[in-house]
């Protein structure tokens, strides 16, 4: 969970969620393992040069964001086990943080049952009800047909084809993102963003550190039912421009350089290696006014 976007909508949005996340269980009546850990960006170096990472903190400490520059002096102060010596200056927001995906769905899922909804889970919706000029609904796998007067569509790597039937293209397209988790040797560190290498990675409950890759132009899918690329545990570490290396199948390991971002994972272990689906607005931030 982090606030540090490029515009001001999305960074809005963020702060929203992150003053939900901060209050989940008043709100919600359950947990949802949100640990303010903090959260620092690791710029690419144009980014310091031309100013944009200054406009960028400027424009979001004006939308409400707590955020400041640190240089590598006052970073270490905070967490000694990140190196910026190459970028000289992240963006820090200490209130970011991360939650758990499961048990904060768990307890949505139950507030929402508490509050009337009537949960499906397992059905998979296969398209959407329309009249001449709106969607009425949703069909569902076992020709199930559910009427709505509203409908909302938040069907992650789905959305584009779904709605496609509509007649609307969303600029939506799934990309395949490689992850990996890496048994960590110190106890905490900062969740962060390495743009200049094209990774972020934040620590879990059970001392490990997810890693994954930030780019967006590798392993388009031609749809969400695609298959995914075979990922085992041997994923080459460490971390170069470029984001995380496969090792190829015959055991030849690549050559690659130490770490800079996580010097102490020069000799940590890659414990599992997985892939998943993600979503990607291929014009930018998508704001839908309706």
């Amino acid at each position: 969970m982090r606030t540090h976007y490029p515009d001001a909508d999305s960074a809005r949005l963020a702060l929203r969620g992150l003053e939900h996340l901060e209050r989940f269980e008043e709100i919600y009546g359950g947990p949802s393992g949100f640990r303010a850990t903090g959260f620092v960006y690791a710029p690419r170096p144009e980014e310091v040069a031309d100013g944009t990472l200054h406009d960028r903190d400027a424009l979001l400490r004006c939308t409400g964001i707590e955020t400041e520059l640190l240089d590598a002096g006052a970073l270490h102060a905070i967490d000694p086990s990140l190196d910026i010596s190459d970028s000289g200056v992240v963006a820090y927001e200490p209130r970011s943080g991360h939650a758990e995906p499961a048990l904060t769905c768990a307890t949505l899922a139950t507030a929402a049952r508490d509050a009337g909804a009537d949960l499906r889970p397992h059905s998979l919706v296969c398209d959407l009800l329309q009249t001449a000029d709106e969607v009425v609904g949703v069909a569902l796998d076992d020709g199930l047909l559910l009427s709505a007067a509203t409908t909302l569509l938040c069907a992650g790597a789905h959305s584009g084809d779904l709605v496609a039937a509509t007649g609307l293209d969303l600029p939506l397209r799934p990309t395949s993102v490689l992850l990996a988790f890496v048994k960590r040797p110190v106890r905490f560190h900062l969740t962060f963003i390495d743009a200049h290498n094209g990774i972020y990675a934040r620590p879990t409950r059970t001392g490990e550190t997810l890693i994954g890759r930030r780019t967006w132009t590798d392993d388009p899918l031609a749809s969400a039912d695609s298959p995914l690329p075979t990922v085992g545990t041997r994923v080459a570490l460490p971390l170069p421009p470029g984001g995380l290396r496969r090792v190829p199948r015959d055991g030849a390991r690549r050559r690659s350089r130490p770490p800079r971002r996580l010097p102490h994972r020069r000799r940590a272990r890659v414990w599992r290696g997985d892939d998943a689906v993600r979503l990607r607005c291929s014009s930018g931030p998508l704001v839908l006014d309706l």
